[in-house]
């Protein structure tokens, strides 16, 4: 293997680990998202509002105007 393909070798392999790292702190950010989600969900006033946006099929067509959470409970368990 001549020089330069050993070089962009090792660049891919520090490349693919910085992706993994960078892939663990997102996952770590979305646990946290969540658990703040359940937090506020619990603590919030809601004042709920139809989401004019939601479709004829959506489950869920309210929303909360001061926190932005959607009015179902079991999303935030």
């Amino acid at each position: 293997m001549s020089e330069k393909s050993q070089q962009l070798v090792k660049k891919n392999e520090e490349l693919w680990r910085e992706i993994h790292k960078l892939n663990a702190i997102i996952e770590n950010h979305k646990l946290q998202i969540k658990e703040n989600e359940k937090e506020i969900f619990k603590i919030c006033k809601h004042e709920w509002k139809y989401d004019e946006t939601s479709g004829p099929y959506d489950r869920i067509k309210y929303r909360c105007v001061k926190c932005n959470l959607w009015r179902n409970s079991y999303m935030y368990c």
